[in-house]
């Protein structure tokens, strides 16, 4: 997609790192976009950043590993803005190495 003006993005992981940059870039660009995380204090502060370029921004409070909460964020997402062009799906999902025996 070359031009990210009035498109609609969704990425998770976004409260730090590359997913933080995926949400603050394509924001500059005149993207919307719905960013998603389990950390909400990191989410909070990818906010701030976005705002410096767009009000056009909102936050999802997300754990990727429960189905029903992704399905129930995707549908709040097409609610608030009317529409998703985008998903990037950044977030990833850790197990315990006890888990895992």
């Amino acid at each position: 997609m070359k031009d990210l003006k009035d498109k609609v993005a969704g990425i998770t992981g976004a409260a730090s790192g590359i997913g933080r940059m995926l949400a603050v870039e394509p924001a500059k660009k005149g993207c919307e976009v719905s960013i998603a995380d389990i950390d909400p204090k990191g989410l909070q502060e990818t906010r701030s950043m976005v705002e410096e370029t767009t009000e056009r921004c909102s936050t999802h409070e997300l754990d990727v590993a429960r189905r029903e909460k992704v399905y129930a964020w995707a549908d709040e997402v097409v609610k608030r803005h009317g529409r998703v062009d985008m998903i990037i799906n950044n977030a990833g999902v850790g197990l315990n190495p006890q888990q895992c025996k």
